[in-house]
């Protein structure tokens, strides 16, 4: 009994050998297939004009939000507008941008529209109706902040950081039962 024992852990290699090995094993074998499903309908959706578009949009998003930061808000707010237009005029990401850009501007009014505009498309973010909601606060419409904050409810669920606000909606209009 020992000497088999013996001989059958003899047999093997050691573990760092096997898994070097079968490392090279899949790596050898797999390689094809993996490229494959990872790189070609990665790169056959990056050459699709849409993709490129909503990519190139979103860039512009995002140099207007850097613009913000460097207090250049004509120019973020020119970069923001532009990058919500066509494909990308419902999308969530460069209408928030719009409005940080027009907030920043001194431009409540048109912020709200935007981030209404955004709330109107096809996949609202969270966020939208969070700071629609806190705008809509901040300007004594707590009426509708609790509608906006209500609807991105009913759309996110029990998203922790909408129950949060929608209790301090709740308390600041006075409508402690419902918080």
């Amino acid at each position: 009994f020992k000497k088999a024992r013996s001989e059958s852990r003899n047999k093997y290699a050691d573990a760092k050998e096997r898994q070097a090995a079968i490392g090279m094993y899949a790596r050898r074998e797999y390689r094809k297939i993996r490229t494959n499903l990872q790189t070609r309908p990665y790169k056959a959706a990056l050459n699709e004009r849409r993709t490129r578009t909503v990519l190139q949009q979103y860039d512009k998003a995002a140099n207007a939000y850097k613009l913000i930061g460097e207090s250049k808000l004509k120019k973020a707010r020119r970069d923001a507008a532009r990058s919500a237009r066509g494909i990308t005029a419902s999308h969530s990401y460069p209408l928030i941008i719009l409005s940080e850009a027009e907030l920043a501007d001194g431009d409540e009014r048109n912020a709200i529209r935007s981030l209404q505009r955004a709330i109107r498309g096809k996949n609202p973010a969270l966020q939208t109706y969070m700071t629609l909601g806190q705008l809509q606060a901040d300007s004594g419409k707590l009426g509708s902040a609790v509608k906006t904050v209500a609807a991105g409810r009913k759309r996110f669920g029990q998203a922790a950081p909408i129950m949060i606000q929608n209790i301090a909606l709740l308390v600041r209009a006075k409508r402690k039962t419902q918080a």
